[in-house]
């Protein structure tokens, strides 16, 4: 697909508008005082977002960010269009790799270092692509955080790890924000929200699975942090800054269901020490109110459910027992 250069430059301005939009709403104290420190790291990754280049269909990164850079790629598409990655989103950032090789620590010893690096990382340009873009009829899909997945069987990577499991690496993140027909700005919930997906994939850039129950518990738990998120950009939104009154709730505008979201998660944490465990309650929930599809898993609603119900039985279990130890 070939872009013109006034169509690129219309993509530009769509962009930089939403970020200024959304990095002057980051500023305001209003909004300090909803995110308290998690302001920071909203901040900071926003302030390193840049609009890439797409040539030929695909999405290119300057040599200076590829390289030595977690600067964070934004593209808008047109609902339905896809776009190809370059070599760039293929492999970790710096920040990712070292986080990642820390992570592996804390899990074992490492087969040897140069032969682990080799193996994980492939920094080395194999001619692999991957191709991503925004589901064509779906109005609620707004903007979406991508990340490349490698996946690594613990054996391939530890001398005395875990016996079984699988490593999944994420690689460096790319945000895609929806530009349908006549609008002029991503709204600052769907940033925020995607921003939230970019900082989990830089701070925690592996996740070490051993069994489907973690892997379907801890997509839900990362899904929950982001519409909680940009629930509070959704009410701020709403907000009159002079009036202090809020605007009403429009329930088609895609932002109200992040505001739906964290409502009934609020309405059903059950553990004040991990507020986006995901529990048997709040997929109930979810279920009476038409919204399993945000688990966003290979699993269906029937499957993560007795996922969780298994998990929530291992933790009585496990309370039940160390009663009995005290007693």
């Amino acid at each position: 697909m070939l872009y013109t250069p006034s169509d690129l430059r219309q993509r530009h301005a769509f962009i930089d508008r939403g970020m200024e939009a959304f990095l002057d709403e980051l500023h305001h104290p209003e909004t300090k005082r909803a995110l308290g420190e998690l302001a920071t790291g909203l901040t900071a990754t926003a302030h390193t977002a840049f609009v890439a280049n797409i040539e030929d269909g695909a999405i290119t990164v300057p040599d200076e960010y590829a390289k030595h850079s977690d600067a964070l790629a934004v593209v808008a598409l047109r609902p339905g269009e896809r776009l190809q990655t370059s070599h760039a989103f293929e492999i970790q950032t710096e920040t990712q790799r070292h986080k990642t090789v820390n992570t592996f620590k804390k899990w074992g010893s490492l087969l040897p270092p140069e032969s682990t690096y080799n193996r994980v990382f492939g920094v080395e340009d194999d001619g692999h692509r991957s191709t991503f873009g925004l589901n064509g009829t779906d109005p609620a899909m707004t903007g979406i955080a991508v990340t490349v997945l490698s996946e690594r069987r613990i054996t391939e990577l530890f001398l005395d790890g875990p016996p079984s499991g699988v490593a999944f690496m994420k690689k460096r993140p790319l945000l895609i924000l929806a530009m349908p027909k006549g609008k002029r700005a991503p709204e600052i919930d769907t940033i925020g929200h995607e921003l939230t997906h970019v900082k989990q994939a830089l701070q925690a850039p592996v996740t070490i699975i051993t069994s489907q129950k973690a892997s379907e518990m801890n997509q839900l738990r990362i899904e929950l942090e982001a519409y909680h998120i940009g629930s509070i950009f959704y009410s701020l939104r709403l907000l009159n800054k002079k009036t202090r009154e809020l605007s009403p709730v429009n329930s088609s505008d895609p932002g109200a269901l992040q505001m739906y979201i964290e409502i009934l998660r609020k309405e059903y944490d059950t553990d004040p020490n991990d507020p986006y465990k995901p529990s048997v309650l709040l997929m109930n929930a979810f279920k009476e109110k038409n919204l399993t599809h945000i688990i966003h898993s290979g699993a269906d609603y029937d499957t993560f459910l007795s996922i969780i119900k298994q998990a929530e039985a291992d933790e009585a279990a496990c309370y039940d027992a160390s009663n009995s130890e005290d007693s």
